[in-house]
């Protein structure tokens, strides 16, 4: 056999190495997070129309500063993804205190159905509720989300995302460095560049981490509605 034959096959292999390697990367990220769009074709005429986004859930009345912490990036991340107007719940004056209505958690879970209701009073198509699980509020910090995408005509599920976002996973704090590296216009993408000291810093700042939590299951959700997969292009364009 020629070297140059040689040569071609050892490349080809350590090509496959390569993806293999890359492919392992992405799953071990995928792990926690389970993902299921229920309706496609609805989920992307939904994506065009008004949703509402509810101030995130919790039982634990002490996490409530962290709920409307959350709840102010997926205010911000949330019109970054859909083409439609977003309202926020905690703007809105009849629905300021929304999240602690005692009919909308049922046994532990979203009441789909009053959260539909919720949305018709504002003149939403659908709507967004998060549920903080379970939260590390110190490094490395560590929150647990369920979020479901509703739709506000039938009370049924469009989307539902559990995501566990733990920064002592490897693959979760490589796109976090990525995220809060890059400054105060940062956004969800990969770059080589990145500032460490800025990275460092953010990594004992829960707000960023709050931050960064709301950019990345919005666009898992919404990324997942959109015929390439989001673990392809998790960064934002």
């Amino acid at each position: 056999m020629k070297n140059t034959d040689k040569e071609k096959i050892y490349r080809a292999v350590a090509l496959k190495f390569i993806l293999l390697s890359i492919v392992c990367v992405m799953l071990q990220g995928c792990n926690s997070t389970k993902i299921y769009i229920e309706e496609k074709e609805l989920a992307k005429i939904r994506m065009t129309e008004p949703i509402l986004v509810i101030q995130p859930l919790t039982p634990n009345p002490r996490l409530n500063t962290v709920a409307a912490s959350l709840g102010k990036y997926y205010s911000i991340e949330v019109p970054k993804r859909m083409k439609g107007t977003v309202l926020y719940s905690s703007n809105i004056t009849s629905l300021k205190n929304a999240q602690t209505w005692n009919n909308l958690i049922r046994n532990g879970t979203v009441n789909t159905m009053e959260a539909a209701a919720i949305g018709k009073t504002v003149g939403s198509e659908s709507v967004l509720t998060c549920q903080i699980l379970e939260l590390n509020q110190f490094p490395p910090f560590r929150i647990t989300l369920e979020l479901l995408w509703i739709d506000t005509s039938t009370g049924n599920i469009i989307g539902r995302l559990y995501q566990d976002i733990d920064l002592a996973d490897a693959d979760t704090n490589y796109r976090f460095s990525n995220f809060a590296g890059q400054g105060p216009a940062r956004e969800l993408y990969e770059t080589f560049a990145y500032s460490k000291d800025l990275y460092q810093t953010a990594y004992l700042m829960p707000q960023e981490f709050y931050r960064f939590s709301a950019a990345y299951s919005t666009k898992v959700l919404f990324g997942d509605v959109s015929d390439t997969p989001w673990w392809i292009f998790w960064r934002s364009m």
